[in-house]
């Protein structure tokens, strides 16, 4: 294959701007507003089909992981025009779920000092047939990393042996999701039946 003539990928024009973009986020890696959003910038066209047009639950962290957080699944006042508030499909009174569309919408999140994002299983164009499954393992005190890697690996292949596609990823926090796209077929219950059987 001749790779000569290959275009190098274009790079996703964004246009939020950052507030303290060197404000640090993990301190540890001494990453800062400006490297998140640099990084979910070159990431773009990989994570865009796993969080746009979905609800959103965030981590919010304003300080950096070190500091003062908050889980936010609801849409805030004063939030970037870029982050789409979603109509509950529960009809819940308390307010609008939280979305994005594009580059832009995750550049919101990232100004909204958002460290972790948790899409739903679900698009909001069908909201009652999810189109992912996802088990969240976690270590408990005391389980050994190791042991975490064994389960999700015999999850997957669980998954596997019932016709799905698995794969293993790290999870926002401290332990390994085991994701399976779906066809957005079945319904909720049956998707809550077939995880805990």
């Amino acid at each position: 294959m001749d790779t000569s003539s290959a275009q190098p990928e274009k790079q996703p024009a964004r246009t939020v701007t950052l507030t303290h973009p060197d404000r640090v986020y993990w301190p540890d890696a001494g990453i800062t507003k400006a490297g998140l959003a640099d990084y979910y910038t070159a990431v773009w066209p990989r994570i865009a089909p796993f969080i746009i047009d979905r609800p959103l639950a965030l981590l919010r962290c304003p300080e950096g992981m070190e500091g003062p957080h908050f889980f936010q699944k609801n849409a805030w006042k004063g939030m970037n025009t870029h982050i789409v508030p979603l109509d509950d499909p529960m009809g819940d009174a308390a307010g609008h779920l939280i979305g994005i569309h594009e580059l832009d919408g995750l550049m919101g999140l990232v100004q909204g000092a958002t460290l972790e994002i948790h899409p739903w299983g679900a698009s909001c164009r069908d909201w009652d047939h999810p189109d992912t499954l996802v088990m969240d393992l976690d270590p408990g005190q005391g389980v050994e990393w190791q042991a975490v890697i064994t389960a999700a690996q015999e999850v997957r292949e669980r998954l596997e042996a019932s016709g799905l596609a698995a794969f293993v990823k790290t999870s926002g926090g401290r332990g390994l999701h085991i994701v399976a796209p779906l066809q957005p077929a079945a319904d909720w219950d049956m998707a809550k039946t077939f995880s805990h059987t």
